[in-house]
């Protein structure tokens, strides 16, 4: 005497979503389709650590949080993200792996790298939200060839952000 109800799949641009699904995607590093079948952007939360202070050498003061162990490991590379301090939004670089430039430590680090921002956040908690990988980690011949990628990802993220926002329109003229 029990009655049931049959709930059809969830269905996504054709694609039945399910958690293995978002997982694969996420470890991936495909950011746009996840994020699509999650209804939101993935994102990771971290109190603000004292990191080498390297990036602040280099000109790119980072924030380094310990990645959150309850979250689903991302690949190695550099993202475009967009981090929440105090109830603000900006974007940002994120760089989680290693920095094999300038050491050979085999931690794993999570810096982020907010553009057009200069406060101490030290122990602040901040929100970090993934929109999209923008290469894999690479090890430069020197740190000039290094900030060289940095200043072209920083330049990636504003680019990408304008198209988000639809501010560019392609027309296709015959010649």
């Amino acid at each position: 005497n029990y009655k049931y109800f049959e709930v059809p799949p969830f269905v996504v641009q054709d694609k039945i979503v399910s958690c293995s699904v978002i997982r694969n995607l996420l470890q991936l590093g495909d950011f746009p389709n996840a994020n699509k079948l999650l209804g939101y952007k993935f994102f990771i939360d971290g109190r603000v650590i004292k990191g080498e202070q390297l990036a602040r050498k280099l000109g790119y003061p980072s924030a380094n949080i310990i990645y959150p162990e309850e979250k689903i490991k991302v690949p190695h590379g550099v993202y475009f993200v967009e981090v929440t301090v105090s109830n603000k939004k900006y974007n940002a670089i994120l760089n989680y792996g290693f920095a094999p430039t300038v050491n050979n430590s085999t931690n794993e680090k999570t810096e982020v790298h907010i553009h057009n921002f200069d406060k101490n956040i030290y122990r602040k908690k901040i929100r970090i939200e993934f929109i999209t990988k923008i290469r894999n980690q690479m090890k430069f011949e020197n740190i000039e060839k290094l900030k060289a990628q940095i200043n072209r990802d920083i330049a990636f993220i504003d680019i990408y952000k304008h198209f988000l926002e639809g501010h560019f329109e392609f027309s296709h003229k015959s010649f």
